[in-house]
């Protein structure tokens, strides 16, 4: 019998995020480009400058990002401080790069419970399984729209005025908030012109498909509200697509804190009304 005392559960948090519609990115793109993109959530996001490591002070190490094909696999473990903002924080740069560089969606769970990842010692494979893995991928296949949802059994008391987080009333979830300082993204007006008029082509593709149809509906709306900004998903605006080339810009750089905080009100309550038409 194979014995190993290193080989135990640790309390963890977890993300399992699918990228929608990723099978077909592939198809229509270059192994260089989707790798690129791919990248920025295993490096960018957590070891570049303007980081995790620098947000929160986790180290590289303390961050596993597992990333096949469409799906993505995060963990941190529990007692690590500000892991849950971090998690948290993280979905949301990958949601954002995702949306403004390959516009493409994601959906997906966070859970917190035993949790074990490791390399085999046979052949260097990553080896994961758990109940907060198995919990967080329930969540992605719950979800009906385009969010990352937050177990309810995570205790968010303490994030009460965390912006990266919001809640639609009509479901009862709780979700990440990617698109809060969306805005302050370099070339944000020319990469949402281009997320605008795929939106607007996938809901008349989809015209006869409900439950398609509706995860871009959803996501149309609640950028309207985040952005408070009806002119979008205009055709003037859209239309600009043909001057503008989209620049491949991968990082996602948010405000400092300072900035932050005088903010908070307004963005919640624009975020908040985000609702299902």
């Amino acid at each position: 019998m194979y014995e190993n005392n290193s080989i135990q559960y640790k309390k963890c948090y977890v993300a399992f995020i699918d990228i929608l519609g990723f099978k077909d990115y592939v198809k229509h793109n270059s192994c260089e480009k989707v790798y690129v993109v791919l990248s920025y959530l295993e490096v960018e996001a957590v070891a570049s400058p303007h980081g995790i490591k620098s947000k929160y002070g986790i180290d590289v190490q303390d961050i596993k990002i597992l990333c096949i094909s469409d799906s993505v696999i995060i963990s941190i473990e529990e007692n690590i401080p500000y892991a849950l903002e971090a998690i948290i924080w993280l979905c949301a740069a990958f949601q954002l790069a995702l949306l403004l560089n390959a516009r493409l969606l994601m959906r997906g769970g966070i859970s917190c419970g035993d949790f074990y990842i490791d390399s085999s010692d046979r052949t260097g494979n990553p080896v994961l399984f758990g109940q907060a893995y198995n919990n967080a991928v329930e969540l992605e296949k719950y979800g009906k729209r385009p969010v990352i949802i937050v177990d309810e059994n995570i205790n968010i008391d303490n994030l009460a005025s965390f912006s990266f987080l919001s809640r639609d009333d009509e479901c009862g979830q709780t979700f990440v908030n990617y698109m809060y300082r969306a805005k302050e993204v370099g070339a944000f007006d020319i990469k949402m012109r281009y997320v605008a008029k795929e939106i607007k082509n996938k809901i008349q593709q989809f015209d006869g498909n409900a439950s398609i149809k509706e995860k871009y509906t959803w996501t149309k709306d609640y950028i309207i509200n985040s952005m408070n900004d009806e002119k979008i998903f205009s055709e003037e605006n859209i239309s600009r697509c043909k001057i503008d080339r989209q620049p491949l810009n991968l990082k996602v750089v948010f405000v400092s804190e300072e900035k932050e905080n005088d903010q908070t009100k307004n963005a919640n309550a624009q975020l908040n009304s985000a609702k299902h038409r």
